[in-house]
């Protein structure tokens, strides 16, 4: 697309309202650099920036993940030692010991390693191997999505993977279409810069290299969206029941059908999930006791030395990084005062609001609503982030509609601004957060990190919030 037809719609109410001139002492001062911060990153978020670089971002960590697996690992493992699509070794390792007859030893963890450790024996000597220890990445998902699985279980591991790669890439496929079908003014743009936007987010490219089933989470997401919009709630509800295996990414969609009364949509959630739980119990009567004595210990696994506590951008993450370290009890109230908070918060934006999936407004509660839905899940990893871009296609159709313009570039000012601060944040907060942790255990201090995409996510709902009004 030539840089030319990206036009700067520039913001008209720049930031903060004339009146804040009136507002004397601190939080004037604060409401200054407030202005200036984010005035500067949406006058460095030009056309031409935007086009170049979060595209060159991608070919570098395309780049060097290729080049790490390629010529510093051993097939399947990568050069630190964990398994090329990380996660996906766990789904493959679930539906593998389904496949031979073993039902029983689904949730046997000494099981899932010693398969594993199966898939690496006929190795030679590598430092991968070496480094890959006694690490198993294990197989906690309700027993009934075993049947998801297992088609991609059939052969080798190379090859379930790279058919969950392509199944992955069809996932977003479809999402992108229906997107593109069902919200107002995303027509404008083509498939190609739909796809391109959603493939330099990078949160869509660590749903890959973990092999992760977030593309489907998406799917989900947009065809509850879409009965949504054709007036059937109760096929609506009864979509959102798929996601049964993650239910935290369906709190979002459920407290808007709660606060607004869609009794049809909640009674298709119930009928979906009674539906998936009773032919869990009647197929996996055993599996789905042991599944649920595995589940009630996630607490304890998010929190073992062992897991990658930098990954987690949820409430819960936060404030396992800032304060857990020192005070677990004050750690778990925060959790729960502020993911309060957050359901009080949607509760409000949808009160009182007419039922008008086909109004601007109410497109805008639902942008508002997803992002900040995300943060209540207590397991929320980076690659789940890549559920954002929904609320973001929303956003930007509305102001496809509101300009009248071929190419609207956002509003070139405060919500421009607070995307790409959103944007580098997802990248980045992780690592950074990594870097931290490092840091502080070599000096032997408390590891505690602040995980800055969960400021990030909090910031650009608040400013979308704040627009709709």
């Amino acid at each position: 697309m030539p840089v030319s037809q990206l036009k700067i719609i520039r913001y008209r109410e720049l930031l903060i309202s004339a009146d804040v001139n009136h507002r004397p002492g601190d939080y004037f001062c604060f409401m200054r650099f407030y202005k200036h911060f984010f005035t500067n990153v949406a006058r460095l978020s030009t056309p031409d920036r935007v086009l170049v670089y979060p595209k060159l971002l991608l070919g570098i960590t395309l780049s060097i993940w290729l080049i790490a697996v390629l010529f510093f690992g051993q097939f399947p493992l990568d050069f630190s030692g964990n398994f090329v699509g990380n996660d996906f070794v766990g789904f493959y390792t679930g539906a593998k010991l389904f496949q031979d007859g073993n039902p029983h030893d689904l949730y046997d963890f000494n099981k899932q390693k010693q398969f594993q450790d199966s898939l690496v024996a006929h190795l030679p000597d590598h430092p991968a191997l070496e480094k890959r220890s006694n690490y198993t990445t294990l197989f906690i998902n309700p027993p009934l999505s075993i049947f998801l699985y297992l088609p991609f279980s059939l052969g080798s591991y190379k090859t379930g993977l790279l058919l969950w790669w392509l199944f992955g890439f069809l996932c977003i496929g479809l999402s992108l279409k229906l997107m593109q079908r069902h919200i107002p003014g995303l027509k404008n743009w083509s498939g190609r810069q739909l796809w391109m936007m959603t493939l330099v987010f990078f949160p869509t490219l660590a749903c890959f290299m973990y092999g992760q089933a977030t593309s489907i989470i998406l799917l989900i997401w947009t065809l509850c969206y879409m009965f949504v919009i054709k007036r059937q709630d109760f096929m609506a509800g009864f979509v959102l029941s798929l996601l049964f295996f993650k239910p935290q990414l369906a709190i979002g969609f459920v407290l808007v059908f709660i606060v607004s009364l869609r009794i049809k949509a909640l009674i298709g959630g119930i009928v979906g999930l009674s539906c998936w739980l009773g032919v869990s119990y009647l197929i996996f009567p055993v599996q789905m006791l042991n599944y649920q004595l595995k589940a009630e210990s996630i607490l304890e696994l998010l929190r073992a030395q062992s897991y990658p506590k930098w990954g987690i951008h949820s409430i819960f993450g936060f404030f396992n990084l800032t304060v857990y370290p020192y005070s677990a009890k004050l750690s778990d109230l925060l959790t729960i005062i502020f993911s309060v908070l957050i359901c009080l918060f949607i509760t409000s934006v949808w009160w009182g609001k007419k039922w008008d999936p086909d109004s601007e407004q109410w497109h805008s509660c639902l942008a508002v609503t997803l992002p900040l839905s995300l943060l209540i899940a207590i397991q929320l990893f980076t690659y789940d982030l890549m559920l954002l871009i929904f609320p973001f296609f929303i956003i930007l159709g509305q102001y496809q509609l509101r300009v009248k313009d071929a190419y609207a570039y956002l509003d070139g000012g405060l919500v421009l601004a607070w995307t790409s601060v959103a944007y580098w944040g997802c990248f980045l907060s992780g690592h950074l957060t990594m870097i931290q942790l490092g840091i502080l255990e070599k000096l032997n201090l408390p590891p505690i990190g602040v995980q800055l995409s969960v400021l990030c996510i909090v910031g650009w709902s608040m400013t979308l919030w704040r627009q709709s009004k």
